[in-house]
This record gives structure tokens, sequence and C-alpha cells, in this order.
């Protein structure tokens, strides 16, 4: 059975995630743990900077990679908020945006992970494995620059825009899923 790894970004973790792990398992993914060891990575906003020294995956899926120079990340979340209210009231999704928020709360109160997404922005592994990426950039997300061939990849990944926002692959998974479905 092929492995798959989520790596978390901030205030994020498995109960924001069951839709996209239950669509992981149709796929015939077992989700795992440990990055270093899954057949595909799934980061998503700061997990992206979660990626390990070594890894054995052969894909690896970028989605929402925190990185727009010239905004401030505050900035952003405050955007994020303000959007998700919102598009998610008029999508008829809040009871969903309402038990999202509930466990980015949750999720908050981790600041081991916070400092690891820090340590791993900086070194910046997350650009080296380009050549195995495929980035997808949701189009109305306010973390991601829409300048998507601007992101500094040491190999050219895969672009892909998908539509709605930064968190979408959370509440519809299934065009993200279908992407690893395709080459």
């Amino acid at each position: 059975m092929k492995t798959a790894c989520i790596l978390y970004g901030f205030c994020e973790g498995p109960q924001v995630s069951k839709r996209f792990c239950a669509g992981l398992e149709k796929l015939g993914y077992r989700v795992i743990a440990d990055p270093s060891q899954a057949d595909l990575i799934i980061g998503h906003s700061g997990g992206c900077f979660l990626l390990p020294e070594h890894i054995r995956a052969q894909r690896i899926l970028q989605i929402g990679i925190v990185h727009w120079p010239g905004r401030s990340v505050l900035g952003s979340l405050l955007r994020k908020l303000a959007a998700d209210i919102k598009n998610h009231h008029r999508e008829g999704a809040l009871q969903f945006w309402v038990h999202k928020t509930f466990w980015n709360f949750v999720y908050f109160w981790r600041p081991l992970h916070v400092s690891r997404m820090l340590q791993g922005r900086k070194r910046g592994l997350h650009w080296r494995y380009g050549a195995l990426t495929t980035v997808v950039r949701p189009e109305l997300d306010v973390f991601c620059t829409p300048e998507l061939q601007k992101l500094p990849f040491a190999h050219a990944p895969r672009f892909v825009r998908l539509p709605g926002q930064h968190d979408d692959c959370w509440r519809n998974p299934t065009p993200y899923l279908k992407l690893l479905q395709s080459k």
C-alpha cells in the first residue's frame, strides 16, 4: 500500500483534514506521520516548511505555500479570516467553517510546531524538491503569491491553480486529490 504524509500548517491537524484523509484512503494511500517514510508528501500552508532533509517520496504536493514577498503574514491572516466568513456564508458552508475554526483554536496551542515551521522556513528545504513538486495555488489564496514562476525553487515544479481559498483543500479535497491521479 502506498503511504502519504500530511504536513500541517499553523493551527491545523488531523481533525481539520478528515475529508482529505478519507479521499487519500479511497485512492489507496495509508496516511502516516513520518514524512521521511512516505511515498507522497502533502504540505499545506506553513506545513510546506516541514519537509525533512531526506525523503523517499517520489511526489510532493505543496498547497498554498506561505510566500508572498512584500506582504506580511499577519496581514494575510486577517484577510483570510474576513474572506473565510464571507465565502463560507455565501457558499452555505458556515457549519463547516465553525467546525474547522474550533479545531484551528485547539491546534493554535502548539508552540513547538510553530517553531519547527519557522526553522524550516529559514532552512528552505521546501525549495529544494522542485522536480518532485506540484505547487497548488488556490485562486483566492492570501498567503501565496499569484506570481508562481517567481517562487525560488532550485528546479521548476509543476504549477496548478484551482478555484477557492487557502483552506479549500480541507472542505473540498476532490480537485486536489484528482491531481494525484494524473502526472
